[in-house]
């Protein structure tokens, strides 16, 4: 099984005994809920939680790095219950609401998302259930703009119950996942950022900044196209243009290799 750590919202270690303190851990509180991505040659979770301890409620980040991706939401509960509930007495919280607990409660407490995990990347684009409804151009441009630019893909949902359901279909991408707070904007580190937004008609969506991208890309795709166009049809007519000097020297060299006619003057 892998490791655990847990920190207060200052960033100090709260378990195991003798970890070290992490300032960065204080994102979890203001504006990060839950990442997910490789860690080498393992994966990392890092994810605001709320818990009840001993002495009172407290809410905590939790850090778990796991061996696999196909087993590491069951293998980070099973850990924080084996670690946490029964070594130490303490309560993993059910938030109210759609209180940013709850995405933590729902992706790695119950595992709501797991049963998706065997969707390939191609269906979150595609027009499925927690696809973003795009064509086959789209697709493959907004695969380069993680993979070839380095960039982020930014997806809007209405609540975090629904980006718990599909959350296992994006980490099949094998990209780094960060579930920010509303309008937070996304971390550098960050190849798939989904926020959530309360003003969304449809589960997911891209985000204005992601479709401008996209558009761009679009534009700058048709452009090259029309250029590899326009230097063909240049080729073609230079080739052409060869081709008629190539016929008008033949004809002068046959013209002045012709015999002249000779007159019989028998």
């Amino acid at each position: 099984m892998g490791s655990l750590k847990v920190f207060d919202s200052q960033g100090r270690a709260m378990y195991p005994a003798g970890a070290s303190d992490e300032n960065q851990m204080q994102r979890y509180f203001d504006q990060d809920i839950l990442a997910i991505g490789p860690k080498n040659d393992k994966y990392k979770i890092e994810a605001y939680l709320k818990v009840k301890t001993s002495e009172r409620n407290e809410q905590v980040s939790i850090r778990y790095i796991g061996d696999t991706l196909d087993t590491l939401f069951a293998d980070c509960r099973a850990a924080i219950r084996t670690q946490l509930v029964e070594n130490r007495g303490w309560t993993i919280r059910e938030p109210y609401g759609n209180g940013p607990g709850k995405l933590t409660w729902l992706t790695i407490w119950e595992g709501i998302g797991e049963a998706n995990a065997n969707k390939t990347p191609d269906d979150l684009y595609a027009d499925s259930e927690f696809g973003l409804g795009l064509n086959r151009e789209e697709r493959s441009l907004l695969q380069s703009i993680v993979r070839e630019e380095n960039g982020t893909v930014r997806i809007t949902a209405s609540d975090y119950d629904v980006i718990a359901k599909a959350l296992s279909q994006y980490l099949t991408t094998g990209n780094t996942i960060v579930v920010s707070r509303e309008r937070h904007s996304p971390p550098e580190y960050a190849d798939i950022h989904l926020s959530v937004s309360s003003d969304q008609w449809e589960n997911f969506t891209l985000h204005d900044e992601t479709r401008e991208t996209l558009e761009r890309l679009k534009e700058q795709r048709r452009e090259e196209l029309r250029q590899e166009s326009f230097s063909d049809l240049a080729e073609t007519i230079a080739s052409l243009k060869e081709l008629n000097a190539d016929k008008s020297a033949v004809k002068d060299r046959l013209s002045t290799a012709q015999p002249t006619p000779t007159t019989d003057c028998g």
